[in-house]
């Protein structure tokens, strides 16, 4: 995380929902990107839903599936008001 992530994180009310989202957010862009974990996740933030690697940009949603977990999808095409859903999803798997 950068460190102004990780001040968000621990200044937010739930700093254990906190951290998962941003995790969530750094592993879809990165997945998105293609590189994955050849991208340090402290050489770009996510802000507002958005974030810029290499200069390209990076849009993210977060798409809900269960209150226990998190997920998110990360394009460089704005996604930010599609409408995604889950067509199927069996938690007894997660």
């Amino acid at each position: 995380m950068t460190v102004n992530e990780f001040n968000k994180i621990q200044n937010s009310e739930d700093i254990i929902k906190s951290f998962f989202m941003y995790w969530t957010e750094k592993e879809s862009v990165i997945k998105a990107n293609g590189k994955g974990l050849l991208i340090p996740l402290q050489s770009f933030e996510v802000f507002q839903c958005q974030t810029l690697i290499e200069n390209e940009k990076y849009y993210l949603k977060e798409i809900f599936i269960h209150q226990e977990y998190q997920c998110c999808v990360a394009s460089n095409n704005n996604i930010q008001h599609q409408n995604i859903q889950v067509e199927k999803l069996n938690l007894n798997m997660l």
